[in-house]
């Protein structure tokens, strides 16, 4: 892959790109032999159960931010979007998800207690900082990807990310020795805007001195590279961090 010399700018998501999903954790949090009896009794993965009845609160709740944001090509609804916004408080996405949950209940919409209690365990996961965090990593190649392009003294470097605030805060604070190689962090919840907004992009450019011409954006969902391609920014599609490998070694070597 050929580097384009005239980009100054590398700018990246962070979760899928920079850090890494561990299933370890997150199959503690649920109970391995609950998920075997989910399989087992449903034939169905439960993560994508949960997925369709995020779906489901979408739909079934419109508000402003319907078709906004979007996980594993499923639009999550207003309440997870306004939480990322840090236009509600983790309490309030709590309380909305559980009163859904209750009214699908009562519409005897699961097939049995277990079924809700999974289910609703992993929804939970989404509103759950601290297990959340828990189930990324920093990969100690992409650290070591990062820091050599830092070093370069070439690149300005800058994160854009759709979080929470309390995972904001837990992640900062734990990675702190790898946010400082970064020259911005554009937070979703501190800004009020999240990507795929044009906005959150604009504010990035603006608050940093970023000319999108000779800008690289990074990110593993095909919505927000596009919304940036609209934006003239060079774009690469990152489904997994490994593949980070592949876009930032040319740039290292270039300049070697």
């Amino acid at each position: 892959m050929k580097h384009n010399n005239q980009i100054n700018t590398l700018m990246f998501d962070l979760f899928g790109v920079l850090f890494k999903f561990d299933t370890i954790p997150a199959i503690r949090y649920l109970g391995p032999l609950d998920i075997i009896w989910y399989y087992i009794r449903f034939r169905q993965n439960p993560f994508e159960r949960s997925l369709l009845i995020l779906d489901k609160i979408r739909r079934e709740v419109p508000g402003e931010y319907q078709s906004l944001m979007k996980y594993r090509d499923i639009y999550l609804p207003e309440s997870f979007v306004k939480w990322q916004k840090g236009e509600i408080q983790r309490g309030d996405l709590v309380h909305i998800v559980r009163s859904y949950i209750h009214k699908l209940t009562k519409e005897d919409y699961f097939v049995n207690h277990k079924d809700r209690l999974a289910i609703e365990r992993l929804l939970m996961l989404f509103a759950h900082p601290k297990q959340m965090q828990s189930s990324f990593y920093l990969p100690m190649y992409i650290f070591d990807l990062i820091k050599k392009i830092k070093e370069l003294n070439r690149y300005k470097l800058i994160i854009i990310s759709n979080i929470d605030e309390e995972t904001y805060n837990i992640v900062t604070q734990k990675y702190d020795y790898f946010f400082e190689l970064f020259d911005g962090f554009v937070a979703s919840c501190k800004v009020n805007l999240v990507k795929p907004e044009p906005a959150i992009f604009n504010y990035a450019f603006k608050k940093y001195h970023v000319d999108p011409t000779q800008a690289m954006y990074i990110d593993d969902q095909k919505e927000n590279i596009a919304a940036a391609q609209q934006l003239g920014l060079t774009t690469h599609l990152c489904p997994r961090p490994k593949k980070l490998k592949s876009i930032l070694e040319p740039i290292i070597d270039s300049e070697i």
